[in-house]
């Protein structure tokens, strides 16, 4: 990915930071580029953004403190702007919902990720720790086995019958289920096969979700 990133892609620096800036001319430089890289054209132009947004102030955060800076930040945390949210039943029930899912993916995927060697070096209190480099072949196999997943989601979710939905829903499912047999034995060929099923699914759900 290290390689990937600099000798083939080239990211833009984001338009919502240039923006914050007041560097309008570069913000829309990126859109454009971006566009082009997608095979698209855009209309945006300098001149329509400085209509809608207003011109920009150069250099405008040196004149602030530190203090008035974050304070402009935290702003967007405004009750106001979250009223509309809850505005009716079932678009505040929409938005708990969403709310809910990204705080336990939040909690969930580095309490598994992040610790999984350590739940493959330490596989049950009766059973011997796992020796270091069986620990992290274990590990690179099962990030191995993860790597088609999201290249799987790109093809399902054009399928008739199937596609986003169908893909998240059923990836999603497949993936809680094996999390859950993951705790069932501490046998240490047991567990690489689930945490490598795990990780096949949680790249197609992922695959979709970001993309």
């Amino acid at each position: 990915m290290f390689i990937a990133r600099f000798f083939f892609f080239h990211l833009y620096e984001s338009p919502k930071y240039l923006l914050s800036r007041g560097r309008q001319a570069e913000a829309v430089a990126t859109v454009h580029g971006i566009a082009h890289r997608n095979k698209r054209k855009t209309w945006l132009t300098e001149e329509i953004l400085n209509e809608i947004g207003g011109h920009a102030r150069e250099n405008q955060d040196a004149k602030l403190s530190t203090l008035q800076i974050v304070k402009r930040q935290m702003s967007d945390f405004s009750t106001e702007k979250f009223k509309p949210l809850f505005s009716t039943w079932k678009l505040g029930l929409m938005t708990s919902l969403i709310w809910f899912c990204w705080a336990t993916i939040g909690m969930g995927y580095p309490l598994f990720n992040a610790f999984l060697p350590q739940y493959l070096q330490n596989a049950g209190k009766d059973v011997a720790p796992t020796p270091t480099n069986i620990v992290y072949r274990n590990y690179a196999i099962t990030s191995i086995v993860g790597v088609p997943g999201s290249i799987i989601a790109c093809y399902t979710v054009d399928m008739k019958h199937v596609g986003r939905k169908g893909t998240i829903a059923l990836s999603t499912l497949l993936t809680g289920i094996i999390l859950f047999l993951f705790t069932h034995s501490s046998d240490p060929s047991y567990q690489l096969l689930m945490s490598s099923l795990e990780a096949f699914f949680q790249n197609i759900m992922y695959g979709v979700l970001y993309a």
